[in-house]
């Protein structure tokens, strides 16, 4: 029987969303895979096959596996044109509009003009043309604060070697970094869609069955990240992406390791309450440093707010943020999120997999879903 919370949420989300009747279909990965069924993803990969399809019905679209959003991708903005119908001169020089009102320019004309997109801390994101491989780029200017940091560009540089060799349905992927006049600016796939931060403000509450479909997502692509000892260190709503077509896909893999910099040298980087004890304390992460993560997240999926503070929190430092599970949620639910918040990560799920089996049988056994 389902809570009169998720009853709410799902009336809110019934008169708010068209839906579809697509389901989820396919299956993920096994987290437990051996060095053999690695090899056989990296051969897969090779020959152009990608991993079977999945789809989440949500909003007008469907969070899938498969080439048909790829399809849609290289169907996206052309360069800009002159009257005659041939490539403008714009596209000789990027031109962009930095945060301050100075003007940047990236000396590439494989570059067209480019659309400001996002801002933060460690950069702006535009959106861009690829006229050599005629498509649409995203691409991050890392801010003067951090390009001017030898320790963070170091760290940046060698986390983008290893990104990039990620080649994932759900992973976005990094093309290439460059250095300009003076900063270095990173090339990677564009999404055309929202963020499930974008759609919380809008839904609220996710219903039970998308939260199994998200967690079983994010379980195959973080899955593949850690079986190659990649770890994304950063996992909260803003970087989880819903493509146009509903393709779901995590971005900024490769990033983290700017905020650890700044956060060694005593300053706060980051979103502190997703962030696991031990990347405060700047300690070497793992797959369990993810599994934190995924969990407070999970939370807000599925009651619609952080996990309270538990006794131990300093309420008024995020930095010692301890989540505590909403009591409000079924009690066998609120068990597994428990445990992927614990504090000792060795009290914690050792896998995503691990993770996402406990907590897709807890919701499939309080919401009686198949």
């Amino acid at each position: 029987q389902m809570s009169n919370l998720v009853k709410d949420a799902l009336e809110l989300y019934e008169t708010r969303l068209a839906t579809s009747d697509e389901k989820l279909k396919g299956s993920t990965d096994d987290a437990a895979k051996t060095d053999g069924a690695v090899k056989a993803d990296d051969a897969a990969n090779t020959d152009g096959v990608q991993p079977a399809k999945k789809k989440i019905s949500i909003n007008k679209g469907t969070f899938m596996r498969g080439s048909r959003a790829k399809a849609a991708a290289r169907r996206g903005a052309k360069p800009a044109r002159s009257a005659s119908g041939t490539p403008s001169a714009s596209a000789a020089k990027i031109r962009v509009k930095k945060p301050g009102g100075r003007k940047l320019r990236v000396m590439d004309k494989r570059y067209s003009e480019m659309e400001l997109i996002q801002e933060g801390g460690s950069g702006a994101v535009y959106k861009s043309f690829d006229t050599l491989l005629d498509i649409p780029v995203a691409i991050k200017i890392i801010s003067e604060k951090v390009s001017s940091n030898a320790a963070a560009m170091k760290e940046l540089v060698a986390e983008a070697r290893i990104a990039m060799g990620l080649s994932h349905t759900h992973i976005v992927r990094l093309h290439n970094i460059e250095q300009g006049n003076n900063f270095y600016y990173l090339v990677m796939e564009y999404i055309d869609g929202e963020s499930l931060r974008d759609m919380l403000k809008r839904i609220e509450v996710f219903p039970p069955d998308i939260v199994l479909q998200i967690l079983q997502v994010l379980d195959d692509a973080l899955g593949y990240a850690h079986r190659r000892g990649i770890f994304h260190r950063d996992i909260k709503p803003d970087n989880i992406m819903v493509t146009s077509d509903g393709l779901l896909k995590t971005i900024d893999f490769g990033l983290a390791c700017l905020g650890e910099t700044f956060r060694r040298g005593g300053e706060i980087a980051g979103t502190p309450y997703y962030m696991s004890p031990e990347e405060m304390a700047c300690e070497v992460p793992d797959q369990r440093t993810d599994v934190f993560s995924v969990g407070v997240m999970m939370h807000e999926c599925l009651y619609g707010s952080l996990p309270l503070h538990g006794d131990d929190s300093d309420l008024d430092n995020p930095l010692n943020y301890v989540p505590l599970a909403n009591p409000k949620l079924p009690e066998s639910i609120q068990k597994v999120l428990q445990k992927s918040f614990a504090k000792d990560r060795h009290e914690r799920w050792q896998s995503m997999h691990e993770f996402s089996d406990a907590l897709s049988e807890a919701i499939k056994q309080e919401y009686d879903l198949a």
